[in-house]
């Protein structure tokens, strides 16, 4: 399902399963059915945190989380350039069109077109 939102807050901090991981954290907002409330939805992305050091049992590599690390930056240069602003600070109620399963976003993107 595709709602039409907004960004409430975008930051780079700790998230995941028990804080573990580092990366991309996001909330939207979407008016609900009468427009009139505002529902919540929450994105994630990072790889585990530095202060989790690699083990021979692990299934990731220190390679892999930096490039984790890199396509986040990547991905948010690319917010940045979307939503023709100069920095990461200014995307807040940025609006946004997120496909959503249940209450898990999916994927979501800036809509450039009424920008």
């Amino acid at each position: 399902m595709k709602k039409i939102g907004k960004i409430k807050s975008i930051d780079l901090s700790y998230g995941g399963y028990r804080d573990a991981a580092f990366g991309l954290n996001i909330a939207f907002t979407v008016k609900d059915e009468d427009g009139e409330n505002d529902d919540y939805y929450y994105y994630f992305d990072g790889p585990w945190a530095v202060h989790l050091k690699w083990r021979k049992d692990n299934k990731w590599t220190e390679q892999d989380r930096t490039n984790h690390f890199g396509n986040i930056l990547r991905r948010v240069n690319e917010l940045v350039d979307d939503a023709k602003v100069n920095s990461f600070s200014n995307l807040k109620n940025i609006p946004v069109e997120i496909e959503l399963d249940r209450r898990r976003v999916e994927s979501f993107r800036i809509l450039k077109e009424v920008l």
